[in-house]
């Protein structure tokens, strides 16, 4: 573990393409398996390890939790809030571009933000790839000794 972390900002242009993916907002009746995926997939990701139902309960009231689908298999979830993605999960290997391009079809703007933790490197090279640029730091996580 890092003695600090950084969360970048990032940002682009909207997609000129969407994906072929559909988009479902998590309801109560499927809110534990979403966050069976974002507690497995967040497990090793600073501070985002764990997300109660209540809280879970509490994305339902905003409609800012939602599942991406492709073939009736879930590809992965996000949080989708105003003009911001706060996280995204994919399920399957390779999904992460299909889910992200997905859950923009729910942002209404043209300008494309999200939060990325400086060691996610995965998602910082997906994000890099698809366009995205570092604009900012939003918050720096310290470990305490």
């Amino acid at each position: 573990y890092p003695h600090s972390i950084d969360v970048y900002l990032m940002r682009r242009d909207r997609f000129p393409d969407f994906a072929d993916a559909l988009l479902f907002p998590a309801q109560e009746h499927t809110l534990d398996r979403w966050l069976e995926i974002y507690n497995r997939s967040m497990a090793n990701v600073t501070k985002a390890s764990h997300m109660t139902r209540n809280e879970g309960l509490a994305l339902l009231k905003e409609r800012s939790a939602y599942f991406v689908h492709k073939d009736d298999v879930i590809l992965g979830i996000g949080i989708v809030s105003g003009d911001k993605i706060q996280a995204i999960a994919a399920c399957q290997k390779g999904a992460g571009e299909t889910v992200l391009k997905t859950l923009c079809g729910v942002l209404d703007t043209d300008m494309i933000c999200l939060e990325v933790a400086s060691n996610n490197v995965p998602a910082l090279r997906l994000y890099e790839r698809l366009g995205f640029i570092k604009v900012g730091v939003t918050e720096s996580w310290y470990q305490v000794f």
